[in-house]
Parts: structure tokens; sequence; C-alpha cells
């Protein structure tokens, strides 16, 4: 499935002067990883595995303890930066909504 991320609810309004055109693409998602996305949406769980250990951490006064955590989702944020830009070159985009149990054309409720 194709999606349009270029919509001009996107690119208007006082945030439109910086340059989000460069990150909004037209790509092909699929509602379930490939072989080719399975290594982002890797990626996407273990950011949220990290950060939700950090919160944790922090909302139990254990603020000290929650710098690993974060340095780990952040580099798995580099990381996934990193796979999604050799993905898009490719019209490869990642099922992002897949890990909170929604697809493309229908993002889960939060």
């Amino acid at each position: 499935m194709a999606c349009d991320m270029r919509a001009s609810s996107y690119t208007s309004g006082p945030r439109s002067s910086r340059n989000e055109l460069s990150y909004l693409r037209t790509l092909n998602v699929e509602a379930e990883p490939t072989s080719d996305t399975q290594p982002a949406v890797a990626l996407i769980a273990k950011i949220v595995k990290e950060l939700g250990e950090a919160y944790d951490l922090a909302g139990n006064e254990a603020l000290a303890h929650s710098s690993r955590p974060i340095a780990n989702a952040r580099a798995a944020m580099s990381e996934l930066l990193e796979k999604g830009e050799k993905l898009a070159a490719r019209k490869i985009g990642i099922p992002f909504f897949r890990e909170w149990g929604g697809t493309p054309e229908e993002p889960a409720d939060s």
C-alpha cells in the first residue's frame, strides 16, 4: 500500500518553515513486516522497551539508573534512522504502527 505523507496538512502552519518535506515521501508500506523491514520493526520494539524501562526507573525514584536504557534507546533510534533512510531510498516504508496493533491505513487508538 502506498502512503503519501506529503499532504498539505503536514506542510502548512508555523512549523512548515523547517525542511519537513525532506522527510515526507511516498512509500509502499505493508501491514506486516517483510524481510526488508523486520530489522527496523525490531528496533522500534527495542526503543519502546528501553524507554519504558527508563520511565519506570525514573518514576520509581531511580533516575540515576535510567540513563542506560535511555542511551540504548538513543542508539537504536540512530540505527533506525539509518535503516529507514536506506529503505526509503528503495521506496519501502516501515510499518511503525504495528508495535501498537495498528496498520498503515488505520493506526491503533492509544
